[in-house]
């Protein structure tokens, strides 16, 4: 019998898209705002490498293709000013995540490797809301906070370690500081709560049976300088 081993799956690929979007000023304080984002298709070139299977301390290489689909996303948002220090906003988005139905690997067809049995995602479209306010402090100083609560795409049925995702509810905080005319400073941090979810499965036909729990936090600092022309 053969040992388990360690499969990586690498690869590399150019893709195009596109974006469209539009402002339109319902009135003189209130504007709304919908973009929509194209999906991109990779065809990725790389390789399959494992690693210790079928023997301990044994590799193999093998060149291989992919395919990858990003999901197309609509946006539809809205700002109000309610005086002239404050701004109140909200956002939906839609995301079409059911272009990632699986992870498929196709070895090259002339090198004997037997074809890696697809890794089912069976991903679903989903919606994304947030709500936030921003605050001007002074002709220098601009604040902003926001949240926003994020579906994830993955079921119960076909959530895998390889995707381990949850909802995820965002919490955000950020200053703008105004240098001079063309200058400016922006700060953002950000916490990502992502809520704890279960994967059991049962694979290569009843051979393999795998059970987890999930959770997940994620901190982002973001530090950015601005140049107007």
């Amino acid at each position: 019998a053969g040992t388990p081993g360690i499969s990586r799956l690498e690869g590399d690929d150019w893709g195009y898209g596109y974006t469209l979007g539009a402002q339109v000023k319902l009135l003189p304080t209130t504007t709304l705002g919908l973009n929509y984002r194209s999906s991109v298709h990779y065809d990725l070139d790389g390789r399959i490498e494992i690693e210790d299977a079928p023997a301990p301390g044994s590799f193999t290489t093998v060149d291989a293709k992919a395919s990858l689909v990003t999901p197309d996303i609509a946006s539809v948002g809205l700002s109000h000013m309610l005086n002239d220090r404050w701004t109140i906003m909200g956002q939906a988005n839609w995301y079409g995540w059911n272009n990632f139905n699986d992870i498929s690997a196709l070895p090259d067809a002339g090198s004997g490797f037997p074809t890696p049995a697809p890794v089912v995602q069976n991903y679903q479209t989903t919606w994304a809301f947030s709500a936030g306010a921003e605050y001007m402090y002074s002709p220098e100083w601009t604040f902003r906070g926001g949240i926003q609560y994020d579906k994830t795409p993955t079921t119960d049925e076909f959530r895998t370690t390889r995707t381990p995702d949850g909802d995820r509810t965002w919490f955000s905080a950020g200053a703008t500081y105004k240098i001079n005319e063309q200058f400016s400073v922006d700060g953002l941090l950000t916490y990502i709560h992502i809520a704890d979810q279960e994967i059991d499965l049962v694979r290569n036909g009843g051979a393999a049976t795998v059970s987890a729990d999930t959770e997940g936090d994620v901190g982002i600092v973001g530090l950015g300088l601005n140049y107007k022309f």
